[in-house]
């Protein structure tokens, strides 16, 4: 970025400045006084605060007009067009008491602001006018004086050149500090940019060109027309940022996301603040931003990895007690139904009819399958597991809920590919299809749909997914139905709960379904609107299809003998 010196820097180096010193603002009409230092105080017996903003009128309160008529002529269109130019002029200071004043008057283009300013380097030459003076009035009267001694005209020079001299002295101060400063912002590891209100780039540095995936400050200022259309994500953050910046003058820490180049998104985070004119209105916002996509994404995953832990914790928790309930359980059913079993015998022997016991017996075989689910989720049981192709899984599961399926819902076959493979408890896996299944009729039973059910097989990259990356078979059961609210998704794997009336359900079937998933390595995902269906997708570990037949346990396969 072509880096310019701000005024205040400018102030600060004329400050240090011998001479008499102000600056003049040539673009107002006014020409204001925007910059006195302190040998201008000195000189004229102002202060700073009694000069800033005004003319330059007070200078001549006490003067006849009519003697510096030419030179305030000769400055006026100096001032006009820019052009240099040096004179002398009788001025009054504050008590009213005259010198004589050498202006020497320059114009200088301000890059950061665009105005044209104006210089003008003062001193007071009263001896040397006075003396001038004498020497023509002697002259006149004697023409036979010289008109200077020698030792005048050499401290005259001397005086001149030591001007000189203090004047190229500056001049390199000006250009040794502006290289500084454009090496300092071209080198920065940050990115630095100044912009207007209403979201153009007035100047980037490269670093700031290279975060957004432009090759060169050039290109990015030329290529992007809109800040908040095309750089920021969300435009609701630019309103923000600028409300901000309105109301404080500054923002800071502000993160938020912004568009690439290429359309990938990064995080940055900014701090920036407002240019104001001499009116108080915002001409212009500068900024410096760093990019913590690197952070936010960090501390994504960690708070992804908290929730995950609290969730298996949860569960372990919920499992413990619920196999320990279900033993203890399982116990009180077992004497439940034999004592029923023997109270329906003895009611035949006497002819009663056993009517009631059959209930009882079948309400405690009901109630022995919930324990076995419960047991189930606990994971209480050990099974074992081989390697199993999926779309024969799939076919017998849509055999079995063909049975049961009304005529209003249609069942879909979907195997997409014939390298599925898993390793796996094949029953188990049939109880989790059938659970989505049976699920997915339920939510159609009211106004019919299709249910469909397939696999594919798919690989999974780094960041696709919770999963560890690598080959994977994907089993979907997807229906038509009702759909779910986010807030039901949200609580579907948790034990006993249930969106079913009571007595349809038992609250165990999603949690058990999630249970055995994660306990082969997978991973069970859900989507859903309401009123647009639902589709569970569960994610197995693919292996290659075996040579000869296999059975596996969690600590490996052996061929079968």
């Amino acid at each position: 970025m072509p880096a310019s010196l701000d005024l205040h820097d400018f102030e600060q180096i004329l400050s240090c400045s011998p001479n008499a010193i102000i600056v003049r603002d040539a673009d107002d009409p006014d020409r204001p006084i925007l910059f006195a230092n302190r040998a201008f105080c000195d000189l004229t017996g102002y202060s700073a605060g009694e000069v800033l903003g005004q003319g330059v009128a007070f200078l001549q309160r006490h003067v006849a007009a009519s003697g510096n008529a030419a030179a305030l002529d000769e400055m006026r269109e100096a001032m006009a067009t820019g052009r240099p130019t040096r004179v002398v002029l009788q001025c009054s200071r504050k008590d009213g008491s005259l010198f004589w004043n050498e202006v020497s008057l320059y114009s200088v283009n301000h890059a950061p602001s665009g105005r044209r300013l104006v210089v003008k380097s003062q001193r007071d030459v009263t001896a040397r006018v006075e003396l001038e003076h004498d020497i023509r009035a002697s002259t006149q009267a004697h023409r036979k004086r010289a008109a200077l001694k020698a030792a005048d005209m050499r401290q005259a020079l001397e005086q001149l050149y030591d001007e000189i001299v203090e004047r190229k002295r500056v001049e390199q101060e000006l250009r040794s500090t502006e290289q500084k400063f454009r090496s300092v912002i071209e080198n920065a590891v940050e990115g630095i940019y100044r912009s207007t209100p209403d979201g153009r780039y007035l100047d980037a540095n490269p670093a700031l060109a290279r975060m957004y995936g432009y090759s060169s400050p050039e290109e990015m200022l030329a290529d992007v027309a809109s800040i908040e259309r095309e750089i920021y994500v969300d435009p609701a953050m630019r309103q923000q940022f600028r409300s901000l910046i309105e109301r404080d003058g500054i923002v800071r820490n502000l993160e938020y996301e912004v568009r690439r180049r290429d359309g990938s998104a990064i995080w940055i985070c900014e701090n920036a603040r407002a240019i104001r004119s001499r009116g108080g209105r915002i001409v212009a916002y500068e900024g410096m931003i760093q990019d913590v996509t690197e952070r936010r994404t960090a501390q994504t995953a960690a708070i992804r990895l908290e929730r995950q832990l609290l969730q298996a914790h949860k569960m372990e928790a919920l499992g413990t007690l619920a196999g320990g309930i279900a033993h203890d359980f399982n116990n009180i059913l077992g004497a439940i139904t034999g004592f029923a079993e023997m109270g329906r015998d003895d009611a035949r022997d006497r002819g009663i009819p056993p009517d009631n016991l059959d209930q009882v017996i079948a309400a405690a075989r009901r109630g022995r399958e919930i324990v076995r689910q419960i047991l189930m989720f606990s994971r209480a049981d050990a099974n074992q597991r081989t390697v199993l192709a999926v779309p024969p899984i799939l076919s017998e599961v849509v055999s079995f809920l063909a049975v049961a399926v009304p005529a209003t819902i249609s069942l879909a076959l979907e195997c997409e590919g014939e390298e599925q493979h898993i390793v796996a408890d094949g029953t188990q896996i049939q109880q989790v299809l059938l659970n989505l299944g049976t699920n997915a009729m339920h939510a159609m039973k009211a106004r019919g749909g299709v249910l469909r059910i397939g696999s594919r097989g798919v690989d999974l990259r780094e960041g696709d997914d919770e999963l560890p990356p690598g080959r994977y078979v994907r089993i979907h059961v997807a229906d038509t139905g009702h759909g779910m609210t986010p807030e039901v998704m949200r609580r579907i794997f948790e034990p006993f709960f249930t969106t079913k009336p009571v007595g349809e359900g038992t609250g165990l079937g999603l949690s058990v379904a999630h249970g055995i998933v994660q306990a082969h390595g997978g991973a069970l995902r859900v989507s859903s609107e309401p009123g647009r269906g639902t589709e569970f997708a569960v994610f197995l570990p693919a292996t290659p299809t075996p040579a000869a037949p296999r059975t596996c346990t969690t600590e490996g396969c052996v061929a079968d003998s």
